[in-house]
Parts: structure tokens; sequence; C-alpha cells
């Protein structure tokens, strides 16, 4: 039995999801390998300080943390560099090393964060095997490219397209889809009336769902609802709060303030069976976070797609990205958000084009558990770990 690494450091459902997801299909399926899920950011107190420092930037230094993102986007300048030695540098002397030395030595370490892509040189020299990783954003930026990566798992044809400008070998690169949790393969239109029955959903209406990421800091939901209420549709409102406790509290009180013979508001926490949420909206509404877009797409689902609070410079190429495939509506306001969903429901041409863009753009993700195990166990069959 080969023991595998999926590593990341970050308390973000974007990398922890997808992770989880490919061991969770890796246990039940091949038996030869034997994957380790590791948060690094859980066993070392510098990640975990960086981390938290990245939380702030993004939250309260917006511009210059969006200007940093811009700037990871070019190839031909001179902060990607610097910001990739300085990345190296806290990694490398934190004692993440020391812990993961005590630990069973890996016989292939599979990286599903940019940040620790960089350090795949320290990888390979600690623990002297290949270095796979798993690309989870839409588009790429400067920290996932390194030459010490031996092999990328992509979501889609414009990744791969970018990694190979960027100097990586075609043949080093599987275009896979991002690796989902179980029950989106498992959801289906037919169960919807059986899953709205579950979370006390009314079945007579339109059904948006509002989501605000795993932390549930990275929405304004107060404008987002105040603009749903001016609506004239009937419409069910299923609010996803996240592990931000206050926010849901306030939401909740929100929620019934707004909460209306035409408007109905759901105010939820974190909630693990997203999936059956996502399977009943007929729109979903979100900030456009890669796992999230990648997650809604693989069902078929229109976004709309709403300013982060945060700076993140990645989210906004997102959104322009899928309005650009016509996957997604980007709504830069969130007042417009009401007269937005109006328009998708009286407009039946609008709404089925929506959701065949991103059936299409998506539906790759439901296979990509699939995808990249077969290629590991390829792998692992020619002795390359």
């Amino acid at each position: 039995m080969k023991e595998i690494w999926l590593i990341y450091s970050s308390e973000k459902g974007g990398h922890k999801y997808p992770a989880s997801a490919l061991a969770k299909y890796l246990k039940k399926e091949h038996p030869p390998l034997k994957p380790i899920v590791i948060n690094l950011f859980r066993i070392s107190r510098t990640l975990a300080f960086f981390d938290r420092i990245g939380r702030f930037g993004d939250l309260r230094l917006r511009f210059l943390w969006r200007a940093s993102g811009k700037r990871l986007a070019e190839k031909k300048t001179l902060f990607p560099h610097l910001y990739r030695g300085i990345l190296k540098l806290i990694i490398g002397l934190s004692h993440s090393k020391n812990f993961l030395l005590k630990k069973n030595r890996p016989a292939l370490i599979i990286s599903f964060q940019p940040e620790l892509n960089i350090c795949a040189p320290f990888f390979k020299r600690w623990f002297s095997c290949p270095f796979y990783s798993v690309v989870i954003d839409l588009l790429i930026h400067h920290l996932w490219v390194e030459k010490d990566v031996d092999r990328y798992y992509v979501p889609n044809e414009y990744v791969q397209e970018d990694l190979e400008k960027w100097g990586v070998p075609k043949e080093k690169i599987i275009i896979a889809g991002l690796p989902l949790r179980e029950g989106f393969q498992k959801v289906k239109e037919e169960m919807s009336p059986e899953i709205k029955r579950k979370w006390q959903i009314p079945p007579d209406k339109p059904c948006l769902l509002l989501i605000g990421g795993l932390l549930g800091k990275m929405l304004n939901f107060d404008e987002v609802l105040q603009s749903l209420r001016k609506t004239k549709e009937k419409l069910s409102l299923i609010l996803v709060c996240g592990e931000n406790r206050q926010k849901r509290i306030a939401g909740e009180k929100l929620a019934h303030s707004l909460s209306s013979q035409s408007l109905t508001i759901i105010s939820l926490g974190r909630v693990e069976e997203i999936y059956e949420l996502m399977a009943i909206a007929d729109i979903i509404i979100t900030k456009p976070s890669s796992g999230t877009i990648s997650e809604a797409c693989a069902l078929g689902k229109p976004l709309l797609l709403i300013p982060p609070a945060g700076g993140a410079y990645q989210d906004i190429r997102f959104a322009y990205f899928l309005k650009s495939i016509g996957a997604g509506i980007w709504v830069k306001e969130e007042k417009r958000v009401g007269e937005i969903v109006e328009k998708i429901l009286k407009n039946r041409e609008l709404f089925t084009n929506l959701r065949e863009n991103a059936q299409k753009f998506g539906a790759r993700n439901l296979s990509a558990n699939k995808i990249i195990a077969e290629s590991l166990m390829a792998d692992y069959r020619l002795g390359r770990f």
C-alpha cells in the first residue's frame, strides 16, 4: 500500500473540499493507495499566522490586496519573484517540516494550493518522492507555476493553455476538472421535491440560494436581501452563512423582518450537504470563488456573481471569465441583484442559455475524481511512485 499525502494550508473550503473528495474516492475505489489529507495550517503556527495575515489583508486592505493579486497574474514583473522568495522562506522555516518528518514517508505528495507548489523543491528533497498538483482555480497566477511539480491536474483547457504559455511542458498536464464531493454525483433533478420537503422549502416558488463561503465573511448579505425584497416575483431564498455565527444570527433577524408572503427567507449556518441546496436552486447567488462556481456549473445552475467583501483579484478574474463564456452574470452592485433575478426568471431563453453554458463548462467536474484516480493508478503501476 502506497501512502499519498494530499496537502493544503488554509481554513477555506475551496482547498479542503477538493482534497477530501479525492481522498474519499481513492480510499473507496483504489485500495492500493492510502490517501492522507494534511492541512499544514493546523500543524504550523507560522503558517496559521501567515494565513491570518492573508485574511486580514483581504478584508481590511482591499485595494492593496487586489493590486498584489493583479501583479501575481502578470508574468514579467519583479513582485511575483519577491513574493515567492518570502513564501519559501516562511514555509521553509516553519516547524511543519519537523512534524511531517515524524510521520511515515509518503510515496507521493499532491498539493491543492499554489503557495505550496512553489515549495515543491523542499518537499521533494525532504521526502524523496514525486510532487503533483491539483489546480483548483479556474484561471492561474504565478504561484501555481513551478518547474519541480511533476504533474498538473487542471480544471479546464484555459488553465492548460496558460500553463503551457508559462513554460510547463504539455506532457505534465492532464485536464481532469475539479474534484467534487460524492453528493454532487448522486443528487438528481427528479429528487427536487423530496429535497425541498427535507429543508422545508416552499415548492411553489422559484428558489434562490445565497452562499457566503465556508467562513461566511466574504459577502454583503444585507444589501442582497434588501434588493430581493423589492422584487415583484414570489421567491424562496436560502441564506447560507457558513461558520460565521454572527452573520447567521443577523441573517435570521433580517430574514424574520423581511420575510413576507412573496419572499420566504431561510437562514442556515454551515451546510455539508450543500449539493442538495444547489440541486433545488433555480439561481445561485455567490461571490465568484472557484470552488462554488465549479460545483454550481457541474449541476448546470445559473450563477449570479456579486462582489466579494475582500480584495481577492482572482475572484474578479473568475467573474469576468464566467461572464465571457455565458455561464453566469457578473453584478457589480448588490442593489441590482433583485432586478437581475427578475430578468432571468422572466426571460426563459436567457435562463436556458445560462443553464446550458454552465453545464457544458462544469460537466467534467463530475468525473474529476475518476480521471485523477485512474491517472494515479497508471503511474503507480508504472512504478513512478
